[in-house]
């Protein structure tokens, strides 16, 4: 899909994709643990923390188990273990928001903050980046 620009060889623009990995997570969790410490909220953003980190390694294994198949097997077409994997990051993140909703009824924190939360930090992320792909095709 022509993404790499010219000029860039595999190795940076994997290098470049790590580096933005990295720093993304970096500074979610430096945002994290410093607004839990200057709202007195440690706890909840300690479970937050928890709960985003886990569903990170459950999507990474269960799409490193999709990876293997996809390239050492032929049992799906490649069409099928994409929808597959698209699935799998799918019931993840609904766990991961149900997840967030009982940290917030057990916390007793209004329920508009989980809808701001998942407005800014969730879906806006998403659809900005749809939107930038839509814009490449």
């Amino acid at each position: 899909f022509h993404i790499i620009p010219e000029g860039i060889t595999i190795f940076l623009a994997w290098t470049i994709a790590l580096g933005i990995i990295i720093v993304s997570v970096t500074l979610r969790h430096i945002a994290c643990f410093l607004t839990g410490l200057l709202s007195n909220q440690r706890a909840v953003f300690h479970d937050y923390l928890h709960t985003v980190y886990q569903s990170y390694r459950f999507g990474a294994f269960f799409i490193f188990f999709i990876v293997i198949l996809m390239l050492y097997t032929d049992i799906l077409d490649e069409r099928s273990y994409f929808f597959t994997g698209a699935v799998i990051i799918g019931i993840i993140l609904i766990i991961r928001i149900l997840r967030l909703f009982i940290i917030f009824i057990n916390r007793n924190i209004s329920i508009f903050y989980l809808i701001l939360y998942l407005c800014a930090l969730e879906i806006l992320p998403v659809l900005i980046t749809i939107k930038y792909f839509s814009g490449l095709a």
